[in-house]
């Protein structure tokens, strides 16, 4: 099975997995000691009779923008009943002293507004929280969520999108327990193993030449998982490719052109694919690449994603055309330049690259 395809269906729909760890369900929960709270607060500490969400997050986070709308809208539906502290970790800058990380976290978070709707707080340079909650929690991945209970312990560990909702009903009305707690997460680890097996199984038949019981075996797993519903295109376009890259691509330009042409998702991941070469083609279809990513770029105009931007470029560079690429690279970096979220180190590159492109 596709290491890459495994890795997508992970981030997507498993979240993140906690390892053997010294801080679970049941230990009492550590300090908060947060560098500074950049909106509400400050929490100080963990009142008794009182609930509490702890996520942990970070502006450059894909998944964890995705989470911030769920997350607010669960702080109002629980509002008086959980208090809500998103933390972010890991958006230091290159030196590790340096504090300037956190007016620029500030300044995202300020940008959000609403959307971003209970109190946020930013790690210190030590990483102190990281290490206290994360690391001690054996969680590698974020966005991640703990869930602290009415005695000041951690009644639950997971993806915020993942069963959270269901998880504060209980621990709010005292239902909570960590035998409940345990039960969920031993279904939990049960699906991802049923889903990854349907995926090698799918992965298998289509490589195999049986496509159509190949592309099934992917739809049955909206069953086990509906999240999973919204990566059905991507998925099949990336098995196809692997199989076989002609027919992947020719799926790759009917899914762009015709069945998913209003959905820009899947047709900026299509296009992402080949110009980044995240997927293994020998013959690239590049002009795909720009049909679908120009899609994109003119469909969100000035919202576009400096990603895109990038990738559309990266596209234009590989089909020989180099004003285009630069055009679109010189649009990426300055809408990346206005996003205080962006990471210097991801302008530098960009930067690089286009000095790149215009040397030839």
């Amino acid at each position: 099975m596709s290491a890459r395809l495994l890795l997508t269906v992970s981030a997507a729909l498993l979240g993140c997995l906690s390892l053997a760890s010294e801080l679970k369900e049941g230990s009492a929960a550590p300090v908060l000691s947060p560098a500074k709270w950049v909106k509400g607060g400050p929490v100080k500490n963990f009142e008794a009779g009182k609930v509490y969400v702890v996520e942990f997050w970070a502006t450059w986070c894909g998944p964890c923008k995705e989470s911030i709308p769920h997350l607010t809208e669960l702080a109002h539906q629980f509002k008086g009943k959980v208090t809500f502290i998103g933390v972010d970790v890991w958006d230091k800058d290159d030196d590790p002293k340096a504090t300037t990380y956190v007016d620029r976290v500030a300044k995202w978070v300020k940008a959000k507004g609403n959307e971003m709707d209970y109190n946020v707080c930013v790690d210190d340079v030590d990483d102190t929280m990281s290490n206290t909650w994360m690391k001690a929690a054996g969680q590698n991945g974020i966005p991640a969520a703990f869930v602290v209970d009415q005695k000041g312990t951690i009644a639950w560990i997971g993806h915020p999108m993942a069963g959270l909702d269901k998880v504060l009903a209980m621990v709010t009305d005292g239902k909570f327990t960590p035998e409940a707690a345990a039960k969920m997460r031993e279904e939990e680890a049960a699906k991802a193993k049923q889903i990854q097996d349907a995926f090698k199984e799918a992965h298998d038949l289509v490589v195999a030449g049986k496509v159509d019981e190949g592309f099934a075996k992917l739809d049955a797993i909206g069953d086990i998982e509906p999240a999973y519903k919204k990566y059905l295109p991507i998925s099949r376009f990336q098995v196809l490719c692997e199989a076989d890259e002609a027919k992947g691509q020719a799926l790759g330009k009917k899914y762009v052109t015709e069945t998913y042409k209003d959905d820009m998702d899947t047709c900026e991941a299509i296009g992402m694919y080949i110009a980044m070469g995240y997927i293994p083609l020998k013959n690239p279809d590049y002009d795909l690449a720009i049909q679908a990513l120009a899609k994109v770029s003119q469909a969100q105009g000035d919202k576009v994603a400096p990603s895109t931007l990038m990738g559309l470029a990266q596209a234009y560079s590989k089909k020989g055309n180099k004003a285009e690429a630069v055009t679109t690279l010189e649009k990426a970096i300055a809408l990346a330049r206005k996003d205080p979220g962006t990471p210097e180190k991801a302008i530098e590159m960009m930067e690089k690259t286009l000095e790149s492109i215009k040397k030839g």
